[in-house]
This record gives C-alpha cells, sequence and structure tokens, in this order.
C-alpha cells in the first residue's frame, strides 16, 4: 500500500520545478545544491541555512547532520520562523514528515515555492522562484447615489420600464365599506354598516291585530275601567221603577 502511494506521489511530481527550486537555493544561499530533490534538504541544514539568508539570524543555531531527531529539528525550526518571521498560513507549508519521511515530495516543492513568495512580501529583495504576483489595481469607488449603485438592470426585471397594473380590490371582504366611505360623524360607524338608518323612513306599527286593540281604541271610562269593558254602562239609561195600579202594595199606600 504505502508503494503505491509513493508511485502515485512521484506520477505527480515536476521534476523541472524541483530543479529551479534547488538553483535558487543555490542563488540565495550562494552554496551549490544539487543532485537529488528530496536528498538535498532532508538533514534541514540546507534549510536553516536558506532562511538566514531570506531573514538574517532569525535561526542563529542550527544542528549538524547525522542525528535523525536532530536533523528533523532542522526543519522544525525552519517551519516556525516561516510561520512567526515570514507570517505563512499552514497550508502553505509542508510538514517534516512530507520532507524527511518522504511522504510528498510535491508537498515540499509547493511549500518552497510559497516561502519565496512570503519573503518578497517581507521586503526580501533577492531573486524569488515564485510566479509574480499582479499589481494592485486602482480601487474604484461608488457613489451610493449613482445608478450603478441600485440594483443592476437585469435583476430589476420589467420595474421602471412596463407600467404597474391597478390592484383590484373588488373582491376584497371590505371593498364594500371602504366605497361607500365613513359616516359623517367619525364617532359613527361607516355608512355601509349603517344600512338604511336615515334613508329609509321607518313606518308606524300597526296593532290592529293586537289582544286589547278595542280596549285600547275605546279609551278608559270615568270609573277607570275601559269604556268595552264596561259595556251600556253610562250609555244607555237605567229606566225609573213604576208602581202599577194593580200593585197591592198602592191600596195600602
Amino acid at each position: 500500500m504505502d508503494k503505491e502511494l509513493a508511485d502515485k506521489e512521484n506520477a505527480k511530481r515536476d521534476i523541472k520545478l524541483e530543479a529551479q527550486i534547488l538553483g535558487w537555493v543555490s542563488q540565495v544561499t550562494g552554496q551549490q545544491v544539487s543532485g537529488d530533490f528530496i536528498g538535498s534538504l532532508k538533514n534541514g541544514v540546507v534549510l536553516c541555512q536558506l532562511m538566514n539568508s531570506l531573514i538574517p539570524g532569525s535561526i542563529p543555531k542550527y544542528n549538524q547532520p547525522g542525528k535523525p531527531f536532530k536533523e528533523m529539528e532542522n526543519i522544525s525550526m525552519f517551519l516556525t520562523v516561516c510561520r512567526s518571521k515570514l507570517r505563512m498560513h499552514e497550508n502553505d507549508l509542508f510538514t517534516s514528515a512530507d520532507l524527511y519521511d518522504e511522504k510528498s515530495p510535491v508537498n515540499v516543492a509547493s511549500g518552497i515555492v510559497a516561502v519565496s513568495r512570503a519573503a518578497s512580501k517581507n521586503g526580501f529583495k533577492g531573486p524569488s522562484i515564485a510566479p509574480k504576483e499582479s499589481a494592485a489595481g486602482k480601487i474604484k469607488r461608488w457613489s451610493i447615489n449613482a445608478r450603478n449603485g441600485a440594483v443592476s438592470m437585469l435583476n430589476m426585471g420589467s420595474a421602471g420600464i412596463m407600467d404597474k397594473n391597478v390592484v383590484d380590490t373588488s373582491r376584497n371582504i371590505t371593498f364594500g365599506a371602504e366605497k361607500s366611505g365613513p359616516a359623517s360623524n367619525p364617532a359613527e360607524m361607516t355608512a355601509m354598516m349603517k344600512g338604511s338608518n336615515g334613508i329609509m323612513q321607518r313606518s308606524e306599527v300597526s296593532t290592529s291585530n293586537s289582544a286589547t286593540f278595542g280596549a285600547d281604541s275605546s279609551g278608559v271610562g270615568s270609573s277607570g275601567v275601559s269604556k268595552m269593558n264596561m259595556g251600556s254602562y253610562g250609555i244607555m239609561e237605567k229606566p225609573k221603577l213604576v208602581n202599577l195600579p194593580r200593585d197591592v202594595t198602592t191600596n195600602a199606600n
């Protein structure tokens, strides 16, 4: 499995770029560095010399090759200065395993190119292996009130081109009340809610079918009883009693 991964990694290597990197390291440090790309950098000594050339005195003391843990310490010191002095991000760096254990020569190559770019940005005036970054263009500032500060014409759709039709509210539940308008007195309800109040006169209620209609219509007599219930009282005179000639009491009288 490790061999398969190594084969895939080697297939991605750019031999021409690796040679350019070693040539750049030689140019910056003033020492000839050639041969195998990983083998030339593995002990970390060349990396420490490179960093001291980019930032003088950044690694005042490094270990001589011979002991694995000392060589790995050299690589670690180089990466530490990359973070602290060149302010490089982790995704721009390679790891100690990428170089010392030869896990990823591709990461090592891209990491050293990133170091060259970071050094130039931090004031190094020497040669660089990194592609030149495009110069910062002039910033175009937009006025808030300008047309270009608004919504793009594409997103505007038909706004300002097609007139918007009047919204039909005839089916609204409040359409009738809104059309009828408010009552003359603000304290009152709307004209629609008033119904026929003030428009249609209310006819007189008929009481001719009432059970007391006759008595009510006849009025009240002098004795307090209604004329209807009084019968003929006060209307027909009561005849006086007349002593008949044959009355037995007449002779007596």
